[in-house]
């Protein structure tokens, strides 16, 4: 049985230009696996600067990409709970629980300002 996860995080936009996405998938009661990825302008300036020089969106969408193939296989003992839950309870079906988005309703909001922001910037520099 495999799972699939239609995972999709805003990068957390922190101070000193840098930008990181983190994944945290529950496998066991007591085990988590982090996906953790982190990336940082080495250029001068604020953070918009920054992104006319180095482009953020290739390594934001890589990072999706890696973040969208993640596909999770149950476990053995998983499995063997999973039967046995279910030949007990035959009726209950299993449900896809949508992510916790984890930043707050401000942060979204700025992050898709920044994007549209980001998007016109572009658009414009390409028709010099």
């Amino acid at each position: 049985m495999c799972l699939q996860l239609l995972l999709k995080f805003a990068p957390v936009l922190l101070g000193g230009g840098y930008r990181e996405k983190i994944l945290a998938l529950p496998i066991e009661h007591d085990v988590c696996v982090w996906i953790y990825f982190h990336f940082h302008q080495y250029a001068p300036g604020k953070l918009v600067e920054q992104d006319s020089l180095i482009p953020p969106r290739p390594l934001e969408e890589l990072c999706q990409d890696i973040i969208e193939s993640v596909r999770l296989e149950l476990s053995p003992s998983a499995k063997q709970d999973f039967e046995e839950i279910q030949s007990s309870h035959p009726a209950l079906k299993l449900s896809q629980v949508a992510p916790i988005k984890w930043t707050t309703s401000e942060q979204g909001a700025e992050w898709e300002e920044y994007c549209k922001d980001l998007a016109e910037r572009e658009r414009f520099s390409t028709m010099k």
